[in-house]
This record gives C-alpha cells, sequence and structure tokens, in this order.
C-alpha cells in the first residue's frame, strides 16, 4: 500500500522535529547551567565522586574544623599562626599539627613536665607548607551528564578557577633523653643533648629546602637541583640515623656535627675546664671534622638558624672547606 506525503503532513513532521530538537537544547542548557553551578559551589570534582552534592560539609572539612578548633583551645594558635596552615588547603593539616602537639605533651607529662611554650612554636613554625597548585579539569563526566560538549568560555572560567590542595608536612621536635655516656667525660653530655636539638632544626630546614628543589625540578632539566636534592638526602639520612641512636651510640652525632659540636662543648665554662686536659679520640677526631653541606647558602643558613656555631667549618660537596662567619660572607 502506497502513502502520498502532503505538504502539511511535511510541515507538521519538521514542526514537531524542531520542537522536540528545541526541547531537548533546552533541557542539555537545563543541566548546563546546573553543571556549572554544582561545579562552582562544591568544585570541579562534583562529576568525578569527589564533591559534597548535599551542600554538607565533607566528613574531612568537618575534621579539620574540629582540629583547628582544639588547636585554639589547647595550645592557644592564634588566626594568625593557623592562616598558613589552613591556606595550603590540606583537609588533614590541622589534624597532623594537632597530633604532634598532643604526643608531645604525653612525653613531657610522663617525665612530670609542663609542654613548653618553645616546643609548641618549634612544631608549627617548622612545619612544611606547600601552597595549593593549578590542576586542568577534566571535563568528561561533566559533558556526559550534560549530553554534550561544554560551552567553551564555561570552561575556561572554571579551568581558572581550580587548584590542588597543597599539603602541610609537620615537623617532630621528637624528646631525646639526656643519654647515659659512660665511656665520654660526663661534661660532654650536655653539649650531647643540645647538639640532638639542633640536629631536629637541621631536619626542618633540609625538609624545607627539599619541598623547594622538587618545585624547582618541574622547570629545569640540568639536573642541578636533582644533585642537590640527592645530597640533601644522604645529609638526612645521617641526621636521622644519629637522632635515632643518640642514646647508644652518641658518637654519631659528635661525628656527625664536628668541629662545631667541639666549638660548642668548650663554649661552657664546664667545657673550658678540661680543654686542657687529655681528650678522648671521639673528641680530637671531631675537632678536625667538618660537617657536609650542600651549599654555602645552606651552611650560612644553617649558621643563621643556631644549627652551627660560630666559626665553624663546613665542607661542600666540591671538598672545598669553608669558615661560617657571623655577619661576613663565608671565606675559605
Amino acid at each position: 500500500m502506497a502513502f502520498k506525503l502532503r505538504a502539511a503532513g511535511i510541515t507538521n513532521y519538521l514542526k514537531g522535529v524542531e520542537e522536540r530538537e528545541a526541547l531537548k537544547q533546552a533541557r542539555m542548557d537545563k543541566k548546563e547551567a546546573l553543571a556549572l553551578e554544582l561545579m562552582s559551589k562544591y568544585g570541579a570534582g562534583t562529576f568525578a565522586g569527589m564533591g559534597t552534592k548535599s551542600g554538607k560539609a565533607s566528613a574531612a572539612a568537618v575534621s579539620s574544623n574540629a582540629a583547628t578548633q582544639m588547636l585554639r583551645k589547647n595550645y592557644g594558635l592564634d588566626d594568625d599562626v593557623l592562616a598558613p596552615i589552613l591556606a595550603t588547603g590540606d583537609p588533614k593539616g590541622s589534624q597532623k599539627i594537632l597530633d604532634i602537639l598532643n604526643e608531645q605533651r604525653k612525653l613531657y607529662k610522663k617525665n612530670n613536665m609542663e609542654l613548653p611554650d618553645s616546643v609548641i612554636q618549634e612544631v608549627v613554625g617548622n612545619a612544611v607548607l606547600t601552597q595549593p597548585t593549578n590542576k586542568p579539569i577534566d571535563f568528561t563526566e561533566v559533558e556526559n551528564y550534560i549530553g554534550r560538549e561544554m560551552d567553551s568560555l564555561y570552561k575556561e572560567i572554571l579551568q581558572q578557577g581550580t587548584t590542588t590542595a597543597g599539603e602541610v608536612l609537620p615537623f617532630d621536635p621528637g624528646f631525646a633523653e639526656i643519654p647515659s655516656l659512660s665511656d665520654i667525660p660526663t661534661v660532654m653530655q650536655a653539649a650531647v643533648q643540645d647538639v640532638s636539638g639542633t640536629a631536629k632544626r637541621e631536619q626542618s630546614i633540609i625538609k624545607r629546602r627539599q619541598a623547594e628543589l622538587l618545585k624547582l625540578q618541574e622547570t629545569d632539566s640540568s639536573g642541578i637541583y636533582q644533585n642537590e636534592f640527592n645530597i640533601l638526602t644522604d645529609r638526612l639520612d645521617e641526621i636521622t640515623s644519629a637522632v635515632d641512636n643518640i642514646k647508644d651510640d652518641p658518637s654519631q652525632i659528635i661525628s656527625l656535627y664536628g668541629n662545631s659540636y667541639a666549638k660548642k662543648l668548650f663554649s661552657s665554662d664546664a667545657g673550658q675546664s678540661v680543654k686542657n686536659l687529655p681528650l678522648p679520640s671521639i673528641l680530637t677526631d671531631a675537632m678536625s671534622s667538618y660537617p657536609m653541606v650542600s651549599s654555602i647558602e645552606m651552611g650560612v643558613a644553617l649558621l643563621n638558624a643556631g644549627v652551627f656555631e660560630p666559626n665553624t667549618i663546613v665542607r661542600l660537596p666540591t671538598g672545598q672547606t669553608v669558615e661560617l662567619v657571623p655577619g661576613s660572607s663565608p671565606t675559605q
């Protein structure tokens, strides 16, 4: 049976197609507007299962907020101190700092001591903070939801406003008990304890520099930053070993700081009293041992931070030795 198409029928059919297409387009436009609104409110990860579509704060955000309040209440940290930590966008940043401080408080309490304000300042001040970075958005899931490619202008607007959270790398000062040094003079104990504290400070400075080097490596392929990073890694491993074994083998940390340790010892009244007496080989060896630094600038930074004693002689990767003189440029 044959069918005849009349002009009016064709017109009605095309009109119906246009209406259906317009309705489909309107629905996609509506979905696009909703997607834009959701992503603006809850972040680019909304359509990748990472956002909170309910509008309620995520568990991580709630936890971070509670930890921040505890830092204010229990440790007296004000907004000026907390602001850089929160600015990283690390949802666990406050909790990491809180965990370190709580553990420190337990260690001091165990020894019938109150947690000193200086320790609180050390934990917070030496934390390594990495800032948020831009990260391109994959619009695949968004466009699957809409049913077509998203408007290029909307993409550009969203892309400019997206960032990846930074990170808080907390500093743990530890709690080094004064070791029992039966094989070296008692007068050396206090100097060992002091140096163990500066060792932890050096660890923090090295980690902060390594974070800078990782960022610099992103735009440099010469290998110079990688070399410095490797040198710092070796130094960091040596410090960690020396601190971990300070009670059983204090010679490690004495050797690690060499003539800087000797200068610290002899700067005390007790140290002066034994300066002209026969000294154990561990100390005489230290007096002619030069700590390794990755660069003159790092040596000066450690001098200024109180890690090295004034006029400490350090060794560069080239083998050159440099004397760190306070208030002036280092000289060979």
